[in-house]
């Protein structure tokens, strides 16, 4: 275990680090939503699915898969 870590003249213990994530890979998204890595990515490069790209990745936002999963999300107009 290491001890406290010196910052300058005095020494300091640091906080542990509360991450928040605000997005899911599409790996991650496939497995909440139980569905195909490729059906998502397709969906994502339709634009059907709102999607980020961070370097090579896509990344999906949480409220967007939260609402897919609990059955929130809009469904789409069947009217013609």
């Amino acid at each position: 275990m290491q001890g406290p870590v010196k910052l300058g003249r005095s020494s300091a213990q640091l906080a542990p680090l509360e991450v928040v994530r605000r997005t899911y890979s599409v790996g991650e998204t496939a497995i909440i939503l139980g569905v195909g890595k490729s059906t998502l990515y397709g969906a994502v490069e339709r634009g059907e699915i709102p999607a980020v790209r961070i370097g090579r990745r896509r990344m999906i936002p949480k409220n967007w898969v939260e609402k897919q999963a609990t059955g929130q999300a809009k469904e789409p107009s069947s009217e013609v």
